[in-house]
């Protein structure tokens, strides 16, 4: 198997699983009533506090840390790119 396949595969399964435990750690704040602030909530799945009033997904802070996951994916596999072994061109 070449070496950039393996580093393509590392780079996938970093990807996924970054992203599912982005999923079940996800960041919340909540809107107090009457205050126009926003207070942090811990992390938590994103199924699980659709139900309190004010609540919501912290959606920056989501897309940060999920863009840090892609980046750090892709960079793997851009040295699995660059540690590709050339093969010499055919004998006739």
């Amino acid at each position: 198997m070449p070496v950039h396949k393996v580093y393509f595969g590392i780079a996938v399964s970093i990807a996924v699983i970054g992203l599912l435990l982005l999923c079940v750690w996800s960041p919340w704040h909540q809107v107090q009533p009457g205050a126009h602030n926003a207070v942090p909530m811990p992390r938590a799945p994103i199924w699980s506090h659709s139900d309190l009033p004010g609540a919501s997904v912290n959606a920056g802070k989501w897309l940060l840390e999920a863009a840090i996951i892609l980046v750090i994916a892709g960079l793997i596999v851009r040295i699995g790119q660059n540690t590709r072994t050339k093969l010499p061109p055919p004998k006739q």
